[in-house]
Parts: structure tokens; C-alpha cells; sequence
């Protein structure tokens, strides 16, 4: 995995439901943005990025726990998991200030 660099116009979208969640997060962030999809389940990335084949999303295995990504990364976190808070303020950005 390499290191992602700070994303301001970033989506990180945790345990989506469906193909529907990523494209709608895609068509948020448009052309320059990212979104990051991360699921515990290999065969639900796959799925979805045979739905949904953005150039600008990226699919991350991970345990919602703890995310595998870097302090203050992304703009948004939409989670349809039980996630630490803690966890969603520690890669979010503080876009106030």
C-alpha cells in the first residue's frame, strides 16, 4: 500500500452497501477528487469495483477498527459501520482551522 498524500477533496466510504454508495460518493468528489472504499471483505471490493471503475477510486481491505490510513487524510468519512469516533476524527480533516 503506498502512502496516500492529503486529500481535501477525498471520500472515505466504510462498508458501503452497494455499487450506488461508490458512484454517488465518485460523482460527489468529480474528476479531481478520490474516494477510498474499504470493507473487510475481499469479494465485496471486487464486486464493487467490477460495478464501479472509476480511474479515481481507490479499494482498501481493511478491519473497520483501526483504518489504514494516514492522520488528517480525507475530507469526508461516511461509515456503514460501527466505528470508533475517535477513529473518524483521526483521519478527517480539520477543514475550520
Amino acid at each position: 500500500l503506498h502512502v496516500l498524500p492529503t486529500l481535501s477533496d477525498a471520500i472515505a466510504l466504510i462498508g458501503p452497501r452497494s455499487a450506488t454508495d461508490v458512484a454517488d460518493a465518485v460523482q460527489h468528489v468529480g474528476a479531481n477528487g478520490d474516494v477510498l472504499v474499504l470493507d473487510r471483505r475481499v469479494d465485496v471490493l471486487e464486486e464493487l469495483r467490477a460495478h464501479v471503475g472509476a480511474p479515481n477510486v481507490s479499494y482498501l481491505v481493511t478491519e473497520a477498527d483501526v483504518l489504514p490510513l494516514p492522520d488528517r487524510c480525507v475530507a469526508v468519512v461516511v461509515t456503514h459501520v460501527a466505528l470508533p469516533s475517535e477513529e473518524i476524527a483521526r483521519v478527517t480533516l480539520n477543514l475550520e482551522g
